[in-house]
């Protein structure tokens, strides 16, 4: 935990800004000391076919899904690291970052 998924427009990224971008992100989800790095997943999927208001600016949109039990004040640190390490690196005007709970009562997980 937790789940980082990153989804974005896929015509701001050539595989060097994408591999970075997650690098990037995932690098500062560890950095918040919130979490084991070794338990942090981060991936990315870019979108080809979207749309943005009423033309196609391009967007990246990071949803962050953690066990229940941080309190707001965490919630807020790592949503503000993230959205300034994306901001950073100037991919995109349109930057968005969620924390979720994920419900406990249906969460799985196979780990070998």
């Amino acid at each position: 935990m937790p789940h980082v998924m990153i989804d974005c427009s896929a015509d701001i990224l050539n595989d060097n800004a994408l591999a970075s971008l997650v690098k990037n992100v995932h690098q500062a989800v560890a950095n918040t000391g919130l979490f084991n790095v070794e338990n942090i997943k981060t991936r990315c999927v870019p979108a080809r076919h979207y749309r943005v208001g009423n033309g196609n600016k391009s967007y990246i949109h990071v949803e962050i899904r953690i066990r229940p039990g941080r309190d707001i004040a965490d919630k807020n640190v790592l949503s503000a690291s993230v959205l300034n390490i994306i901001k950073k690196d100037r991919l995109s005007d349109v930057v968005t970052v969620e924390i979720i709970d994920m419900d406990s009562s249906c969460y799985s997980k196979y780990s070998s």
